[in-house]
């Protein structure tokens, strides 16, 4: 996954920054006090306590403790996991496994080579799980794109797709098939097995960033870098209708079921869009760009918030929000892991498992 342009943002904390060991820090003067006042500022820090508790604003609940950390060989642009395993697409050519339960480096399932020594390797751009959890799709900053067995991770298909561009998305339409998402806005249904393609539409002349499949199956959300959202039919690739509400690229998708999308962007904007032409919905705004949201099937929304943490967002009952922490830089990827917790990952190469 492409992520783009990055500027430097304010990195907010909710708790105070403890000083700095290292640094001399400023002594004023005792003052002394009679056990009486003592006993009236004593009587006063109570009160105060006690008033704070009962009218300040609700806070987030405490971030979760990870259950492991580990890193990649180089920034992630995009990550999933199945049952056993989570697998990680770098910027530097690799796909990484390791292993669910603590984080363990597993070995890698490919490594891209360069051109010629005075050139990077070609970058992974993108992964998929197929709905049946036994295969792995990828595709390269060259256009190579690759199917896996899982959990072997034998090579079922090898091939370099037609230009225009570089294709920047795949996702699995079904075990047979994929879509795959170029440069030059078009999107293509192709039989990976065979090559085949079923069609390729000219959607828009932004590079499509994200593709995902509604629940079912025969409805498709497309993002691009601009401000729009596509609603594409599976069969065919025609559209169906567009969302406009971001103001900025639009990257992150995620359904909460087969007529409710969740979209987030450039513009740190998180909106909920009742489909197919339901006015937008703003969940969240923040300081931040959103590439990646998750959605744990009965309430609960994840998504990237300003300083790199990431939010626990509560659909139902106006629960408060709870935040995570641990991520250095933008957070490319979450995934809600039933029984686990929250898998999130980024481009400082960090993957985290967390407890919710």
């Amino acid at each position: 996954m492409d992520t783009g342009k990055t500027k430097n943002r304010t990195c907010r904390t909710t708790a105070p920054v403890p000083p700095d060991p290292a640094m001399p820090q400023r002594v004023g003067p005792v003052l002394s006090t009679t056990p009486l006042r003592s006993t009236f500022l004593c009587l006063c820090s109570v009160i105060a306590g006690a008033l704070v508790a009962v009218f300040a604003p609700a806070a987030a609940f405490p971030a979760g403790a990870p259950v492991w950390e580990t890193r990649a060989g180089h920034m992630v642009l995009e990550a999933v996991s199945d049952s056993g395993s989570v697998y990680a697409a770098t910027q530097s050519g690799l796909i990484q496994r390791f292993g669910l339960d603590k984080g363990r480096n597993l070995g890698e399932l490919l490594r891209t080579s360069a051109s010629d020594p005075a050139s990077f390797p070609p970058a992974v751009n993108s992964l998929d799980i197929s709905p049946s959890g036994k295969l792995l799709a990828a595709i390269t900053s060259t256009g190579q794109m690759l199917v896996f067995s899982l959990p072997g991770g034998a090579v079922l298909a090898d091939t370099y797709l037609r230009d225009p561009g570089v294709p920047p998305v795949i996702r699995f339409a079904d075990e047979n098939r994929v879509l795959v998402g170029f440069m030059n806005g078009s999107i293509a249904l192709l039989d990976w097995k065979s090559g085949h393609e079923h069609y390729r539409r000219q959607i828009d002349y932004a590079p499509v960033t994200n593709i995902r499949l509604a629940p079912g199956g025969g409805r498709v959300a497309a993002t691009f870098r601009s401000t729009r959202i596509r609603l594409l039919d599976l069969s065919d690739g025609s559209v169906s209708s567009e969302l406009v509400g971001h103001t900025e690229a639009v990257y992150a998708l995620v359904f909460m079921g087969p007529d409710i999308l969740v979209s987030g962007g450039w513009d740190g904007r998180v909106i909920r869009w009742e489909l197919p032409l339901g006015k937008p919905e703003v969940l969240l705004k923040d300081n931040t760009y959103v590439y990646a949201l998750a959605w744990d099937g009965q309430g609960k929304l994840a998504a990237p918030l300003a300083g790199y943490r990431i939010g626990i967002i509560s659909l139902k009952g106006g629960t408060p929000r709870s935040e995570l922490v641990g991520h250095k830089a933008f957070i490319t990827a979450l995934h809600f892991l039933p029984g686990r917790g929250l898998l999130s990952a980024g481009s400082d190469a960090r993957i985290i498992l967390h407890e919710l």
